[in-house]
């Protein structure tokens, strides 16, 4: 049994992409919370998130040593080449998930046991949000996940790494309903988009200003 399964549960969490929307959003507030980051969305925010995920094998050896140097819990999927997580010299290193090539989420294919992820070609529908699911959140809400080929909101992004151009593969795009039905299935963590924009609208959409703790209620549009 994974030491993370259920270790938040009842609990919400705030998944946070890498989508220009994130520079017209206060996250200050975000840090009395549970936050997930991708790859290196952790740049939106002036502390380090809970978790960081990964499964990019071209920006893994890029940026581990700076997850090293972070108080984050580091979740990898193993990357298409299996190299992901490998020559980690931080202690903050939570799993290494084997992804399984034998299966696609965009055909139906989707578990949270984090014995074993299958492709969705973008982080977030393949680690991140399986990871969320095993924690046990009550709700996950999105934002900064745009799915647009926007950029990202870090201007610093191509020039530091050449293979950086941002792509969203219709078959990633395919892969988020077959993950909202899973989880509703299931009985599993409720997933709403609280970005601002983007292309993402198969998970209802929520005011991220009426999720702060000093707000009563969660606007949820139809």
């Amino acid at each position: 049994m994974s030491v993370f399964e259920g270790c938040h549960r009842g609990q919400r969490c705030f998944l946070i992409g890498s989508g220009p929307s994130i520079s017209k959003m206060d996250l200050t507030w975000l840090r009395r919370e549970i936050t997930i980051c991708v790859n290196q969305s952790y740049k939106a925010l002036d502390f380090d998130p809970s978790y960081i995920c990964i499964g990019d094998r071209k920006l893994w050896p890029w940026i581990k040593d700076v997850y090293a140097q972070m108080s984050s819990t580091i979740i990898c999927g193993s990357g298409w080449d299996g190299s992901v997580g490998q020559g980690y010299t931080g202690g903050n290193l939570g799993v290494v998930v084997p992804l399984d090539k034998t299966r696609l989420v965009k055909d139906g294919h989707f578990r949270h046991d984090l014995e074993r992820i299958y492709p969705a070609f973008n982080v977030v529908p393949e680690v991140a949000l399986p990871f969320v699911l095993h924690t046990g959140c009550a709700e996950c809400y999105l934002i900064g996940c745009d799915c647009t080929q926007e950029g990202y909101f870090y201007p610093d992004a191509e020039s530091a790494r050449p293979h950086a151009k941002q792509r969203v593969l219709p078959r990633a795009m395919a892969s988020y309903p077959v993950i909202r039905d899973y989880a509703e299935e299931h009985g599993l963590t409720r997933i709403f988009n609280a970005g601002v924009g983007g292309r993402l609208d198969v998970f209802p959409r929520v005011d991220f200003e009426s999720l702060k703790p000093e707000k009563s209620t969660t606007e949820v549009s139809p």
